[in-house]
């Protein structure tokens, strides 16, 4: 059983694990969230919350819909919750929403973007916290890596995957590329409709313009490690977000663009640590079948245990 204790390497707080996943799944075509991909029923977010707990995290928030709250519950939330400190919240809609801005949710199909998911969770963020994708698998490593910095360092970090191990076989992804100074991020640029094209990988930037990409490039994919002094500013970012765009229906406000405005315009660092882990993900419908191959193969291979929970 891992422990639940919340501290580790002396005095110091085991670090929160931030799990967005109120996600649509509008390409998937499902609560991709929770769908089943392992043979006992469990879902990717468990092993990824498995790793989690293994490298030394403290607690568990996850950030739904509200409409998802029973399936979550039943098909992943209430056995986590048996095994870990572990709590959720919602994001919505109308959520964070100053009175004068409500009017813009009425005809949004989906809530705002990554930045209000987190700070939908603001007040269970009281130290260092990780952010991650609910429909990202990122190897056990990641977590290792990251628990390992946030011991010995005060700087906000994230783990970075090299672009060639992130493509689909299903279809187009987006990623945000690095720009680094020595081990520091200095600009994080959303490349979108990124895949593989005879043999070149091919993506477009922000305005639709053809980048050539070699597949060794590092990439974020949202698995960022944040000291909580960060919040101040996310929550101003929002709110430029909010005056400038939330006459636009379908605008998100998105992490990899507050992170990048944040490293231009404060003197926060954010150091980037690359892995070589292969990532795989529930983006298309057709994923399904390979994302269960891949566990199947890492739980054959001793990865993972064949029941990962104690069944309380």
């Amino acid at each position: 059983m891992i422990s639940k204790k919340c501290i580790y390497k002396g005095d110091i707080q085991k670090p929160i694990l931030l799990v967005m996943a109120a996600g649509m799944g509008s390409r998937y075509g499902g609560i991709k969230q929770i769908d089943a991909i392992g043979d006992g029923g469990e879902t990717l977010l468990d092993y990824s919350i498995y790793d989690a707990l293994k490298a030394g995290f403290g607690k568990i928030v996850f950030v739904i819909r509200r409409d998802i709250e029973n399936d979550f519950r039943v098909r992943l939330f209430d056995r986590i919750a048996k095994n870990a400190d572990a709590t959720y919240v919602f994001q919505e809609k109308t959520g964070l929403l100053p009175s004068e801005y409500l009017h813009f949710a009425e005809n949004r199909t989906k809530p705002w973007g990554t930045i209000q998911c987190v700070l939908s969770a603001e007040k269970h963020l009281t130290t260092k916290f990780v952010t991650l994708n609910s429909d990202d698998f990122y190897g056990s490593s990641a977590f290792s890596l990251i628990t390992s910095h946030f011991a010995s360092s005060p700087s906000h970090a994230m783990i970075g995957y090299y672009l060639k191990n992130t493509l689909s076989d299903n279809g187009t992804v987006t990623r945000g590329v690095c720009e680094t100074k020595g081990e520091y991020l200095s600009a994080l640029a959303e490349t979108y409709k990124i895949q593989r094209v005879s043999n070149c990988i091919k993506g477009e930037d922000g305005n639709a313009h053809s980048v050539s990409l070699t597949g060794e490039e590092v990439v974020s994919m949202n698995f960022f490690g944040f000291n909580n002094n960060v919040l101040p500013f996310f929550k101003e970012y929002w709110e430029r977000f909010l005056k400038d765009h939330a006459g636009e229906e379908k605008a998100e406000c998105l992490l990899p663009s507050a992170v990048d405005e944040m490293l231009s315009q404060t003197n926060m660092k954010l150091k980037v640590i690359p892995t070589t882990e292969k990532w795989f993900g529930m983006t298309y419908p057709e994923d399904k079948k390979q994302v269960h191959s891949s566990i199947a193969a890492l739980v054959k291979s001793g990865k993972y245990p064949s029941t990962l929970w104690e069944r309380k």
